[in-house]
């Protein structure tokens, strides 16, 4: 992380396609902000007063848990085994209802849309994530799905951890085996705190 002064610039985007009209050093140069200011363990909003994200930072990165191909396969078999002994464990009285929606926004957008709409403020965001580098290319300016949540957000430290780092990402960078693992990382209360 660099040591220059963090600033109070925030870039705010229109849709979808407007990050990708940013050239690469500009996207790089918001990395480095969002580095900064996760560093500082603060931000402001529009010269306002310091938002701390200490505390947020900490319960994400403390809290993140990384999941094994082991791990997943015993989640199954409890489930199954709940399912047996119980044929109430995932059910309820209620029908569910599934609304499927197509939209050209980011995925930041998306979670928006869905915590306004629905009130709920807790939404879970599937990082279609690069299983070598943590927040794949967001510090040299990259552009994906991945990139622009960790230029947004907290997700980068939680990511950055060392259970992560090695049992995720060295995992998939010295693996023979011609395919990446289906090892996931869930990290808990990432702040969002740009757009």
């Amino acid at each position: 992380m660099s040591n220059t002064t963090t600033t109070n610039e925030q870039i705010d985007l229109e849709d979808a396609s407007s990050l990708k009209t940013l050239s690469r050093s500009e996207r790089a140069a918001i990395a480095e902000d969002t580095l900064n200011k996760l560093e500082a363990g603060w931000y402001c909003l529009d010269q306002g007063p310091r938002i701390s994200l200490q505390e947020d930072v900490a319960f994400c990165t403390q809290n993140s848990v990384l999941y094994t191909e082991d791990d997943l396969q015993q989640t199954k078999k409890l489930t199954l085994a709940v399912d047996e002994t119980d044929s109430r464990s995932f059910t309820t009285d209620t029908a569910a209802y599934t609304k499927i929606e197509v939209r050209h926004c980011t995925t930041l957008q998306a979670a928006q849309f869905l915590v306004t709409q629905t009130g709920e403020d807790h939404v879970v965001v599937l990082n279609f994530a690069s299983a070598k580098n943590p927040g794949g290319g967001f510090p040299t300016g990259a552009c994906a799905q991945e990139e622009s949540l960790a230029r947004s957000s907290s997700l980068y430290p939680a990511l950055t951890q060392p259970r992560c780092l090695t049992g995720y990402y060295d995992y998939n960078r010295h693996g023979e085996r011609g395919i990446y693992s289906h090892r996931m990382i869930y990290s808990p209360r990432v702040t969002i705190f740009k757009v």
